[in-house]
């Protein structure tokens, strides 16, 4: 899960994308959990937000919206969210 999250932060700066949209990847046929999957992808990303290139970067990602099948996985992404990164 982290190398999938870390390659799709690095296919994006590659190509200079500003904006991205990445699913809650392998919770669905795969039946990952989907409370592992937001733990994981929240701290990827707040690792990617915080590094040093972020303010200085003019192409760099802007915006990432995480896309989810359902209200219930939602649910468990806003309360990961609000329990471990608020």
């Amino acid at each position: 899960m982290r190398a999938a999250i870390q390659a799709i932060i690095l296919t994006a700066q590659k190509f200079n994308f500003t904006r991205l949209a990445i699913p809650a990847i392998s919770t669905g046929i795969y039946g990952f959990d989907m409370e592992i999957c937001a733990r994981t992808m929240y701290q990827e990303l707040k690792l990617y937000a915080s590094a040093p290139h972020m303010p200085t970067c003019p192409s760099g990602i802007k915006s990432i919206r995480i896309c989810l099948y359902d209200n219930a996985s939602l649910v468990v992404f806003r309360r990961v969210l609000d329990t471990e990164f608020c």
